[in-house]
């Protein structure tokens, strides 16, 4: 499990991905984590179905999050290279500063 503190990057907003299950929501998004004077990671998160609906609910672009998941490995091709890369896919998101539980609900109406 990995927990961490960012802020997110992109436009935020899901897409509809048809697989062998059925249609599944997906949010692809990256965050800023800052380590401090000078030190700051980006790191690419995914978030699927109900969780996916939930960041694109309550957060925009440049909000901070606060996410727990998994550390997963992809692959990323660069001019016919082959890389490593890492992605945290979220299994859990949650709102870190700004909007009262009331706010929330009233944009869920």
């Amino acid at each position: 499990m990995i927990i961490e503190l960012g802020k997110l990057l992109n436009e935020v907003k899901t897409h509809t991905v048809t697989t062998e299950k059925g249609d599944k929501l997906v949010l692809n998004n990256r965050i800023m984590i800052y380590q401090g004077k000078d030190r700051t990671t980006f790191v690419d998160i995914t978030a699927w179905n109900g969780v996916a609906e939930f960041i694109a609910r309550h957060f925009k672009q440049n909000d901070e999050i606060f996410i727990e998941g998994e550390l997963k490995n992809k692959e990323i091709t660069v001019d016919n290279k082959t890389f490593q890369g890492f992605y945290i896919l979220v299994d859990n998101a949650r709102i870190v500063f700004g909007k009262t539980p009331n706010e929330l609900a009233q944009e869920a109406e």
